[in-house]
């Protein structure tokens, strides 16, 4: 199951939350999930109003909320499905607020435009703290892309939580018709030494059998459990790089995909471990929707 619980969407009225709505909308349809729709308004940016319109504050925040909510006439008028989403404004810090209301909600998706009105290449300030802090899966939406997904990249480094992320990309696949790549970016063992041991020395044979294996651990890894999505059929991928995140990237760039689909805290070295930093630079810099997958706890 994609999600299990309700689907949250952060709304800034930009065209990229409009994609965002629209991909909850369109998840939650597979599961009925309800969705709800969240504009938060930033209560640094309340502050620093009361201090320019102090005798009128009460009129600006209700004016602001006002505003938001006929933002969201003009906007979800033109996605199908909205009617069926609730609406709410709040005052918060906007990554508190939402992170709130994914716990408040038992949210099992959290869906957010990859870039707002300010930001449009790369990904927006808000959508990454989210993806780092969120405590529930994360789906950050490019422009336009409010339709089904026909290339999916799953990113596998053997631990829990990309099986999890295997299964989420097989699950959208078997909704949409999608191709899913599998795959593994690896930094071969002996490329960090200064000396090699002698069967590796100028040998490619020992080379392409470390290739064999770990395709072999690859296909068997990424076997499906559910029947659900068997026929999807992932097309395993192997890449020797000496980034994880910048490997991922460059893959994704070079297949055309349309959604990276990755874990969060695997198993690559310790400042993965304890930072997430490939998952951080893939959302950063892959040229595509991401789906930022929790490990579970």
């Amino acid at each position: 199951m994609i999600t299990k619980g309700s689907i949250v969407v952060g709304m800034d009225f930009s065209a990229c939350s409009a994609s965002a709505l629209a991909q909850a909308l369109r998840m939650g349809a597979w599961t009925r999930s309800p969705v709800h729709a969240l504009h938060v308004i930033d209560t640094l940016a309340l502050t620093e109003l009361e201090v320019a319109y102090s005798p009128l504050m009460l009129e600006v925040h209700q004016q602001l909320k006002d505003e938001a909510r006929s933002a969201w006439g003009r906007v979800s008028r033109d996605v199908p499905g909205a009617a069926q989403a609730t609406f709410e404004v709040i005052t918060h810090n906007p990554l508190t607020g939402l992170v709130q209301a994914c716990k408040d909600r038992n949210a099992g998706l959290l869906c957010l435009g990859i870039h707002g009105d300010r930001a449009h290449r790369g990904v927006g300030t808000l959508a990454g703290k989210c993806a780092r802090s969120a405590p529930t899966d994360v789906l950050l939406v490019e422009e336009g892309k409010s339709a089904k997904f026909r290339t999916i990249v799953a990113c596998i480094d053997f631990s829990e939580t990309s099986r999890r992320a295997l299964e989420r990309a097989m699950q959208i696949a078997a909704q949409d018709g999608a191709q899913v790549h599998a795959l593994h970016v690896y930094r071969a063992p002996w490329s960090g030494l200064h000396v090699r041991p002698a069967a590796m020395k100028d040998d490619p044979g020992a080379q392409a059998r470390y290739r064999e294996i770990l395709r072999e651990n690859l296909e068997k890894f990424c076997r499906p459990t559910d029947p659900a999505v068997t026929w999807t059929n992932p097309r395993f991928e192997l890449l020797e790089h000496r980034s994880h995140g910048a490997g991922i990237a460059e893959y994704v760039r070079a297949s055309g995909a349309e959604l990276c689909v990755l874990g969060t805290r695997g198993k690559t070295n310790l400042r993965d471990v304890m930072l997430g930093s490939t998952a951080e630079r893939v959302v950063r810099e892959a040229p595509c929707s991401t789906l930022v997958v929790r490990p579970v706890e």
